[in-house]
């Protein structure tokens, strides 16, 4: 098993693969990741919030005083400990697909492979922190309302404004990329690479009978 996940090198086209999914990486992390939209009727160009891999974007002060009035904690990027372990992570996996591009190593694309799951914590920290946001509401507010949970993804309601929340370019650059590490590690595996040798072999060997010019 092993040696199915991390035995062998990488082709042209798998390192050429490679070198593409750092390039999407490095790119994901100048766009916003997950953003969330803000419409009112006095609002009608909307309000954003754009989450990065390193900040908080979009119009955050108007947001945060919107906020205040249903008692929700002010939203601010020192409250995030992510921003300071979300870069370091974004270098380490570009820097991982070049090397694997350069040098050839699939086991370090099998590595990416086998490390992908942990995005899933990644989502669970997003949920957790609508979560809380959306539950930790001071009764003191000048306007009560029932605890809410904000969408991850899709359209909420509430009072006169609408959310639509969703993972932006930053996220589909990043993904972009997983999927290009997929591809290099499956189609350079040492089983598809033995039968693709043998195929090619067995198109250029002579044929039975066949008489030497």
């Amino acid at each position: 098993m092993g040696r199915w996940l991390f035995a062998g090198t990488l082709d042209r086209r798998a390192r050429l693969a490679m070198l593409l999914a750092a390039l999407c990486v490095a790119l994901s992390f100048l766009g916003p990741l997950w953003s969330l939209r803000l419409g009112a009727p006095q609002y009608p160009e909307g309000l954003k919030l754009h989450v990065y891999a390193h900040k908080l974007g979009g119009r955050i002060d108007v947001i945060n005083s919107l906020n205040h009035y249903i008692g929700m904690k002010p939203i601010d990027a020192a409250d995030f400990p992510e921003f300071r372990y979300l870069p370091p992570a974004f270098v380490a996996v570009a820097a991982i697909m070049l090397v694997a591009a350069l040098t050839r190593r699939r086991w370090l694309a099998g590595a990416l492979v086998t490390a992908s799951p942990a995005l899933l914590l990644l989502l669970y920290d997003l949920y957790r922190w609508l979560y809380r946001y959306g539950h930790d509401l001071d009764p003191k507010a000048p306007i009560r309302i029932d605890p809410f949970m904000p969408p991850v993804i899709g359209w909420n309601r509430l009072a006169n404004f609408t959310t639509l929340s969703y993972f932006n370019w930053g996220a589909i650059l990043f993904l972009a990329g997983m999927a290009l590490v997929f591809y290099a590690w499956i189609t350079s595996a040492p089983a598809r690479q033995s039968r693709s040798a043998s195929l090619t072999e067995h198109l250029h060997a002579p044929k039975a009978g066949a008489t030497k010019p």
